[in-house]
Parts: C-alpha cells; sequence; structure tokens
C-alpha cells in the first residue's frame, strides 16, 4: 500500500476564456453589427490539447447550428451578431476517471458605439485532486504545476478565480428580448452548474 505522502497530489492548470469584438463597418444585410470571436487556450502558450479532448461553444439559439463542437485546437468561434449574450462552454478531459468535464459560463459582451473594440480575457484556474498518473501526465504537459504534501488536504477537484482584462468601461448589453431569455435561464441554471464563474476579487472552491 502506497504512503499517504505518495498518493497525496493535486495538479494545478490554468486557461484562458476570452473573445475579442468590434464594430462592423457597415452593418450586415441581416443586421448585424459586430464581428466577434470566442476562445478557449492555454494560459502563457500552453498547449490545452494536451488534457482537453473537445470544447463545445453552445451559442445563442438563433444562430445557425448553435452547438459548435471543436476537437482540434484552436478551440475558437468567430460569428457576427448584434447583441451579447452568456455563452456556455464546455471543456471534456481526456481523463478515463471522474472528473470528465467541466462547463463554464461566459459573458460575451459587446463593445457599445464609439467605444475601443473589446479584447477581453478570463483566467480559470482548474485544480485536480489526485489524478491518475496517465492524466497528470498529460496535465504536466500543458503547463500544469504540481502541489504535493500537507498542502492537498481538503483541497476540491477545481478551483476557479476569474480576472478579467479588457479595455475601456464594460458596456451594457443591448436590450433584445431574446437574449433576456438567456439571462432568465442563466439564473436557474445557476445552482446546477457544476463551477460558476466568481468576481473579480472572490476566489473560491468548489467540487464537481
Amino acid at each position: 500500500m502506497a504512503s499517504k505522502d505518495s498518493s497525496e497530489c493535486s495538479v494545478s492548470v490554468t486557461i484562458e476564456l476570452g473573445h475579442q469584438a468590434s464594430f462592423l463597418s457597415v452593418p450586415s444585410p441581416e443586421g448585424f453589427t459586430h464581428d466577434w470571436t470566442v476562445f478557449v487556450r492555454g494560459s502563457e502558450g500552453s498547449r490545452l490539447e494536451y488534457f482537453v479532448e473537445k470544447v463545445i461553444f453552445r451559442l445563442h439559439e438563433t444562430f445557425k447550428d448553435p452547438v459548435r463542437a471543436l476537437s482540434e485546437s484552436p478551440f475558437k468561434v468567430s460569428e457576427c451578431g448584434y447583441a451579447g449574450f452568456i455563452l456556455p462552454i464546455e471543456l471534456y478531459f481526456k481523463n478515463k476517471q471522474p472528473p470528465k468535464r467541466i462547463m463554464f459560463e461566459y459573458d460575451l459582451f459587446l463593445n457599445a458605439p464609439g467605444a475601443s473594440p473589446i479584447n477581453n480575457v478570463r483566467l480559470e484556474k482548474l485544480r485536480f485532486k489526485n489524478p491518475t498518473p496517465e492524466f497528470k501526465a498529460k496535465l504536466l504537459k500543458a503547463g500544469g504545476k504540481v502541489i504535493e504534501g500537507s498542502d492537498v488536504q481538503g483541497v476540491s477537484s477545481h478551483l476557479s478565480e476569474k480576472r478579467e482584462k479588457k479595455r475601456g468601461p464594460k458596456p451594457k448589453h443591448d436590450k433584445d428580448p431574446k437574449m433576456e431569455k438567456v439571462k432568465k435561464k442563466k439564473k436557474k441554471s445557476e445552482s446546477l452548474s457544476s463551477l460558476s464563474s466568481l468576481s473579480d476579487e472572490d476566489e473560491d472552491e468548489r467540487p464537481v
């Protein structure tokens, strides 16, 4: 039987969720006013694909083919639109044991007329307690850091922290009835989400 010191370890890896958005010089025939791109990537150039099997972006239902599943890097989606919305993003891990997936709710907001283009990045720190040797190796390849010994006690599978970096003040969403439905759905799903976004200052551990 392995000793407690050898079995207890945690691997922490940081990922980035973000988006860019800018006004179109001329609105499209459909009435779209913005170009935007949303993405998930490894922090500081690390390669997310080492431990992530696929990423699913669940766009608003008004988009054609709103569920976008990507199984290879770069994990990003580019579209045109006229209003911001809450975008669920799911990550599926290359892990044979739980946890096998995690979901984030991402605020895809658009810049107001005359404002600077959006360039937003949100950091999410994932902490895996006692991963299998195979999955641990994948996390380390993706830039993960090992925490061993007493520091591991009581640590949840994931630790999330939110830090946003953006140019200029965050604009209010355009008032659109279809988008308001998404906000209502978000409130109902907050208690069910396995991992939710935190405020800029807050930090918490949440089990999956």
